[in-house]
Order: structure tokens, then C-alpha cells, then sequence
């Protein structure tokens, strides 16, 4: 989380000082969330990390993942809230499922999180992580099918810092 700070550092000519103070401060709020948090083992493992619309595929009334590229070891709420964020996003009418989906997950498995400040700050490291990849592209593909997020994700840091300090 931490090395969020390098590439704020460095100028990008699509980003304001605005919202440079914005990530700063995501960061901050973010290791200081990280600080308190539990890390159980029950917790923690092998994620996919990039779980989007995108990375699913619907067979009837089986899902299965793709795209593993990302997979790597952390809190299992972070795929929870790497979907969130993505469903926010890319499907905002589907927000009045969020509800079902954990009450689904919660068939399976407890949540993976203590409290909802917990998830807040999984959040914020997806919206960071989001960033970090967009500014830092090679690709004027990619940056010119991204960009348009770039508002909302700042607007997301925003609730959540907001909340956080409410």
C-alpha cells in the first residue's frame, strides 16, 4: 500500500492537486485500516484478485472464473470488494443485490471481514489499485477505455474517507 506514494509522486498531467490530496490521504487512511485490522488465517489465502463481470462466466447456475494473471495471496474480502467496486461501477442498478450476494457467500463461508470499516478500507485499496494500473499504462487503448472511470473512483474515495472520519 505504501508504494502508492511512489508513483503519486510523480506528476501525471490527468490528475489535480485535488486529487492527488485525495489519494495521499486514501493511503494513509488505508495503512492505518490495514494497522487495525485482524489478519486471521481464517481470513487470508489464495485470491483471484481481479474478480470483475468480465472475469465470469455463466454456465446456468454455475459460475466459473478466468484471467488468473493477478492471483496471488491476501485477505479474501479483497475479491469481495474488488466486485463491489466493479458492480458499482459498471452496474449500479444491480447495488440492490449486494445484500443477496454476501447473504449467498454466507451460505458457504462467513464474511471475511470484521466490520463494515473493514471492507471500507479493502475498498479504498481496490480504488487505489485501479489507479496505480491507469496512470501508470503504456497503452492509449487502455487509458482511453479506463479514463472515464477516473471520476467515479475519486468519487468513491471520497465517500469512504468521508465515512470514515463521520
Amino acid at each position: 500500500m505504501a508504494d502508492h506514494r511512489t508513483w503519486l509522486a510523480q506528476p501525471h498531467p490527468a490528475r489535480s492537486a485535488a486529487q492527488s490530496a485525495i489519494v495521499a490521504a486514501a493511503i494513509t487512511y488505508t495503512l492505518d485500516a490495514f494497522g487495525r485490522m485482524a489478519s486471521a488465517p481464517a481470513h487470508t489465502g489464495l485470491i483471484h484478485a481481479d474478480i470483475h463481470l468480465g472475469n465470469l462466466i455463466l454456465a446456468g447456475d454455475r459460475v466459473a472464473l478466468i484471467d488468473f494473471e493477478q492471483l496471488g495471496w491476501g485477505p479474501f474480502a479483497y475479491d469481495l470488494a474488488v466486485l463491489h467496486a466493479d458492480l458499482a461501477y459498471h452496474a449500479p442498478a444491480t447495488a440492490q443485490h449486494w445484500p443477496a450476494l454476501l447473504a449467498g457467500y454466507q451460505r458457504v463461508a462467513p464474511l471475511p471481514y470484521a466490520t463494515a470499516a473493514d471492507f471500507a478500507a479493502l475498498l479504498a485499496a481496490v480504488h487505489l489499485a485501479f489507479l496505480d494500473w491507469l496512470y501508470n499504462t503504456d497503452s492509449p487503448a487502455v487509458w482511453q477505455q479506463q479514463s472515464p472511470r477516473i471520476p467515479a473512483t475519486y468519487a468513491a474515495l471520497t465517500a469512504i474517507l468521508h465515512d470514515a472520519h463521520a
